[in-house]
């Protein structure tokens, strides 16, 4: 380690710590290996690209779409909240009816205060239709989703607040609950402090704009240490009351809410910005499956081969394969069923593959797919059972082989009389090259 941390470069002189970034780099590097196991730090940038998006695809299962009701009223309500822009118009209700109760403000006139509270209850009337026509929609479906239970709960507690008449009492444990109740604290036991040293007519709790500006400037842990001494100082409470509230405000704020906050985005980011480089994304995984469920509904995790040109048409890029596919669904290799099926993960698998490009085979690489394989074949118990009967590229052979058998076959009869006996022969075998040559045709939907 520490020859390494003065190396300068190949057949230069070693200097003292000339490498200043050794230690971050091996820390780095051994967290990944704990993270990730030992073979992964033996891969090259491509190669952990394709087993990156390999893992992350073999993590997510086709779903079961919400059937249709049968009876036609419960039908029309389900196509309403199905339909793209029901989605769009709650999510604009509920952006206007933050900016509503942003609105309250000190000093209000009672005027306005009627006004707020009437356009409330059509706020809440508007939420309660919302959750009704889901309801009737989507039967009992509707609580299969966890984001419907959610808002069939706040719909539930916003008509029993109006009920009680505490509509206006909307707390609740978040970041911003946890600075005004500091506040609170803070304006009961510090608000005659006198105005010396850290404190004058800005930096007080007199007021509740001065407190959250100074309750603000803590958070990020400046001059913490200033503004406790002051109140120590001043007497008004006891010393360990005064610790106490600042020790509580700091490791609450500071220390759990803002690191980790910072930690949970840092990580997004960089697992977003990885997910980038690889060309696979988890919106792009999201975006097959919800186009999977149009062609399988029943979630089978299977489809059959005259399905699968328009399916691959009906992506979004980068996953998108426009037609005329065929070719290109045959470089794929997909493996087939007997019954002439693909498999979803197959065919995720072999698109993201051409996505991520030619990868150099290595011996970490192909133990770390047999790990991927090993854990995909519990998820996907049905694609552990399949019973592969040939390729998109076996297809695709044998229909341009009886093409060509058939071309030979149009010359060499144009050519020999009829009653050749090789051109019998060739005419026999080629009518039967032909109804195969038909049959995979109409198969691969040439």
């Amino acid at each position: 380690m520490a020859s390494a941390a003065d190396a300068r470069g190949i057949d230069l002189q070693p200097d003292t710590d000339a490498n200043t970034y050794i230690i971050d780099n091996f820390n780095t590097v051994h967290k990944r290996s704990r993270k990730e196991g030992a073979l992964v730090m033996l891969l090259t940038e491509d190669q952990r690209h394709l087993y990156g998006a390999l893992k992350r695809v073999s993590k997510v299962k086709p779903a079961k779409i919400i059937p249709y009701p049968k009876n036609a009223v419960l039908l029309f309500f389900y196509k309403v909240v199905q339909h793209k822009y029901f989605e769009t118009l709650t999510i604009i209700l509920i952006v206007l009816n933050m900016f509503l109760m942003t609105s309250e403000h000190y000093g209000q006139s009672d005027s306005f205060v009627q006004a707020q509270d009437m356009v409330s209850l059509v706020f809440t009337s508007l939420f309660t239709a919302e959750a009704v026509l889901k309801l009737l929609g989507l039967r009992l479906y509707y609580f299969t989703r966890p984001w419907n239970v959610f808002d069939i709960l706040v719909v539930t507690v916003s008509i029993v607040g109006n009920l009680l008449e505490k509509a206006a009492e909307n707390i609740s444990f978040s970041p911003a609950f946890c600075v005004c109740s500091e506040w609170l604290a803070g304006a009961a036991a510090e608000t005659y402090l006198p105005r010396s040293g850290s404190f004058n007519e800005i930096v007080n709790f007199e007021t509740f704009a001065n407190s959250m500006l100074l309750l603000f400037r803590l958070t990020t842990a400046a001059g913490w240490n200033d503004v406790l001494q002051q109140i120590m100082a001043s007497g008004t409470q006891p010393a360990f009351v005064c610790i106490l509230y600042m020790s509580s405000y700091i490791l609450v704020t500071f220390i759990v809410i803002v690191n980790m906050y910072v930690a949970v985005i840092l990580e997004n980011f960089t697992e977003a910005q990885e997910q980038e480089l690889e060309g696979v994304t988890d919106d792009h995984i999201e975006m097959f499956y919800e186009e999977w469920s149009k062609y399988d509904p029943s979630a089978t995790q299977f489809i059959s081969l005259e399905q699968l040109p328009d399916f691959l048409d009906r992506l979004k890029s980068p996953l998108r394969i426009p037609k005329p596919n065929a070719v290109k669904i045959a470089a794929l290799n997909l493996p087939i069923t007997s019954e002439n099926k693909l498999h979803c993960l197959d065919i995720l698998r072999g698109i993201s593959c051409v996505i991520v490009g030619n990868v150099e085979e290595t011996d970490p690489l192909r133990k770390l797919q047999v790990q991927i394989t090993t854990r995909t074949l519990k998820r996907f118990p049905l694609r552990n059972n399949m019973q592969t009967f040939t390729t998109t590229l076996m297809i695709r052979k044998e229909v341009k082989a009886a093409m060509t058998i058939q071309r030979a076959f149009e010359v060499a009869s144009a050519s020999e009389t009829p009653h050749c006996p090789q051109a019998q022969g060739l005419e026999v075998s080629v009518l039967l090259l032909e109804k195969f040559k038909e049959l995979v045709i109409h198969q691969t939907n040439l």
